[in-house]
């Protein structure tokens, strides 16, 4: 295994653990109306880049 492999897995991990904590502990997205409400986690809005870069880096990081 070559040290691209490597690097692009342990990026693919550290941008979902970057949705992970803030999807954990972060606040959310709270929209109030006058006969409801919706409250919708950040990890939401953080997953699709998240999703995109692993991707990206799949695609370029474990191609030969």
């Amino acid at each position: 295994m070559e040290n691209k492999y490597l690097w692009a897995g342990l990026a693919i991990v550290v941008m979902w653990l970057a949705v992970l904590f803030p999807g954990v502990y972060g606040p959310s997205f709270r929209v109030d109306d006058v006969t409801s409400s919706v409250t919708i986690p950040i990890a939401w809005g953080l997953a699709p880049f998240a999703m995109l870069g692993s991707i990206v880096v799949g695609i370029f990081g474990f191609r030969k």
